[in-house]
């Protein structure tokens, strides 16, 4: 076989070959641009800043969010409601699902925070002084507060770390935004007096049901309007009051997280024994 004859040969070989790896690239592209796939597989945003997650059809075409049932394994990290919509809540990873049509996708959030306090719920007694940490990395950290509860002041002051001192004036509740260009955090500080002590709490209903990404308000009622604490015992909901809104009465607002059931306890600070209890069901 003569050399011109044998490099013709290898050129068709070339060319046969270079033309499957093509066709096999094209191939795989199609496929996976017609499969139904999430947004993003895995989302990154900042502490008290949301995303929109969406669910995309064959054609390319956002799914509807009401056909699709959406959930988080991690509701202290990141919350989603009915509509697909992100919340970041505390730093950490979330783990969510998107069911539609008996097929479940995963997908999961980092919340990443550039500026964030530490504890985010300070007790202390009216008169009495405590300390929180505010932390971040850049040097434009704001923070503020309606100082109707509480008086404050800068400790330690560095260009990414404040230790703040906090005394209580009066009994009830102050929260402290904390916030710089990108993300936020809120610290609550509760002042309590002792003198103020309940006699009863208890909740306007026994029990409540609410839907998997969606929220309820319940009263909580005290007979003296004095400071009280609030505790779940998991993690399928998430739970933020409004302090002594009218009439010795908190209101409790439920968000779904996952589903399941929960008991929340809401307790007098000052004696303990003082208890009421609600039951939460979170269904689809």
């Amino acid at each position: 076989m003569s050399r011109r004859i044998q490099r013709t040969i290898s050129v068709l070989i070339t060319v046969c070959l270079m033309m499957c790896v093509i066709f096999m690239t094209v191939s795989d592209n199609t496929y996976a641009a017609s499969k139904i796939h999430l947004r993003k597989s895995s989302v990154s945003i900042y502490l008290g800043k949301t995303y929109q997650q969406k669910l995309i059809d064959k054609k390319g075409k956002t799914i509807s969010a009401s056909k699709v049932t959406w959930a988080t394994q991690d509701p202290e990290v990141a919350v989603i409601t009915s509509k697909g919509k992100i919340t970041a809540i505390s730093r950490g990873t979330a783990k969510m699902t998107a069911k539609y049509k008996g097929k479940t996708y995963k997908f999961s959030v980092k919340v990443k925070a550039s500026v964030w306090g530490s504890p985010h719920d300070l007790y202390l007694k009216v008169g009495e002084t405590a300390q929180f940490e505010i932390f971040g990395r850049y040097t434009c950290i704001m923070y503020s507060s309606l100082d109707e509860y509480l008086d404050y002041e800068e400790v330690i002051s560095d260009y990414d770390h404040y230790v703040i001192e906090a005394i209580g004036l009066r009994e009830g509740c102050e929260k402290i935004n904390v916030k710089d260009k990108n993300s936020e955090d809120i610290i609550r500080v509760f002042a309590n007096d002792p003198s103020l002590s309940n006699t009863s709490v208890n909740f306007e209903l026994p029990s409540v049901t609410v839907e998997l990404g969606k929220t309820v308000d319940v009263k909580c009622f005290n007979d003296k309007g004095c400071l009280m604490r609030w505790e779940s015992d998991n993690n399928n909901i998430l739970y933020a009051w409004e302090f002594r809104k009218a009439d010795n009465c908190d209101v409790l607002r439920i968000t779904g997280g996952k589903l399941g059931t929960s008991v929340i306890t809401v307790y007098d600070l000052d004696d303990p024994s003082v208890t009421a209890t609600l039951d939460v069901t979170v269904v689809k």
